[in-house]
């Protein structure tokens, strides 16, 4: 019994594992307030069980990267409904590259709240609010199931994770902003310095922090946005040392994130993060129409998708700009301008090619079995005619012609 499938057992054994909104709505509804803390405590009780042999097995995977999705995915994750799209947006992408995301699960995070200033804290809501929050996390929870039993998302309770840390999470974030120089705000940004190098950090939806107090008097930077600055360093060092116990590089979203990480966990951040993150950028209309179930299904061939992934890691190993900037906007654009498209013209001939061959192939063998009835050698002739017709085929349609191209795992997202 894995890990995976037992948090959907536990949910199954409620009868909440309905596919359609009415069914599962309808089922909530009918819970009593014994029985929906009943869940949270089979929920509690199997992570708290299970914990060390799940982030045994994640770690034991022989993978190339792991993505932890950032602080940006977490920002007003109290509503799971934001979550929710959010994963949306992420996750087929980012699944290009990366072998697994790490999410955390949303019944544990929402069952393990316990903090006073949290919207979702489970001890403060009412049993109609418990419902509704309750039908949020489950419907997350059915989207990810196949991705799930795929392995290409793991369910983790991060809140149990964060328990082995805590300590030296404290002593990491106070020795960080120990060395932080704060140089210069602007309405919506800072710019820091620390160790010699300088962040412009951008403050992602301020308002949702400070209300509409955002002046800055005589140059002063404010308390808030010092603190606000310290809270998100925080999910930072938070999510490095998540990524030390699971094994997965963090992810970041904006420039600032990704500055700052390369401060913080400078060996984590590489050609491995830039090629993932690149991307969520790389413009190809087909990906976005592209079901998240054929990329699953095409990435089982693992032969096209690891040479798909070392031609777009080696490319941008030599990269130094970082996600969001210009630069690395227009590194993308040259990536699929010299690397991509020649590749999926050259597979787009090869195929023409290989189409013509065949045509050319049955012509010559319904003319030379032609030839042999007017000659009487039908029967000798037709052993080296089929010769001929399988050698061409062979040549034209072989792996290391088409599946060896570095854009053959898009080319089959597109047609397949």
């Amino acid at each position: 019994m894995t890990t995976e499938s037992t948090i959907y057992e536990i949910l199954d054994k409620f009868g909440l594992l309905f596919f359609t909104e009415s069914q599962l709505v309808k089922r909530i509804q009918q819970l009593s307030a014994k029985e929906i803390e009943y869940l949270r405590h089979e929920t509690l009780q199997f992570y708290s069980d299970s914990l060390p042999q799940l982030v045994a097995d994640i770690r034991s995977r022989p993978t190339r990267l792991n993505l932890l999705p950032g602080p940006q995915m977490l920002v007003m994750q109290n509503n799971p409904i934001a979550r929710r799209y959010k994963l949306d947006t992420f996750l087929p992408r980012s699944i290009l590259y990366a072998d697994s995301i790490i999410v955390h699960d949303p019944l544990h995070r929402w069952f393990y709240s316990n903090e006073p200033t949290d919207i979702s804290n489970y001890h403060k809501l009412s049993v109609a609010e418990k419902r509704n929050q309750l039908y949020e996390c489950i419907s997350h929870l059915i989207y990810l199931k196949p991705l799930v039993e795929s392995n290409v998302v793991f369910l983790v309770p991060m809140r149990a994770i964060d328990e082995l840390f805590n300590e030296r999470l404290f002593q990491l974030v106070n020795e960080f902003m120990a060395n932080v120089q704060f140089l210069k705000a602007c309405e919506e940004s800072l710019i820091i310095e620390r160790s010699g190098a300088k962040v412009s950090f951008y403050l992602y939806s301020p308002s949702r922090f400070w209300g509409n107090s955002l002046s800055i008097s005589g140059g002063n930077i404010g308390k808030n946005k010092k603190h606000y600055f310290k809270t998100y360093a925080e999910w930072l060092i938070r999510d490095t040392l998540r990524g030390q116990i699971l094994g997965a590089g963090p992810c970041a979203i904006n420039p600032g994130e990704w500055r700052l990480l390369q401060i913080i966990a400078s060996e984590n951040v590489n050609g491995k993060n830039l090629a993932a993150a690149s991307m969520r950028d790389l413009k190809l209309p087909w990906l976005d129409r592209t079901p998240i179930e054929k990329i699953i299904s095409i990435r089982k061939n693992e032969e096209i998708f690891q040479t798909f992934r070392q031609n777009v890691e080696h490319f941008f190993s030599h990269v130094r700009a970082i996600p969001g900037e210009e630069d690395f906007r227009k590194d993308i654009e040259r990536m699929k301008q010299e690397l991509i498209l020649p590749s999926l013209r050259r597979i787009d001939t090869k195929l023409r090619q290989l189409q013509r061959n065949r045509f050319l192939g049955a012509t010559i063998a319904i003319a030379s079995l032609s030839i042999s009835g007017f000659t009487g050698n039908l029967l000798a002739s037709i052993p080296a005619v089929l010769s001929l017709c399988q050698m061409v085929s062979n040549v034209i349609s072989s792996p290391s012609n088409l599946e060896r191209e570095p854009a053959y795992f898009l080319w089959k997202l597109r047609h397949d």
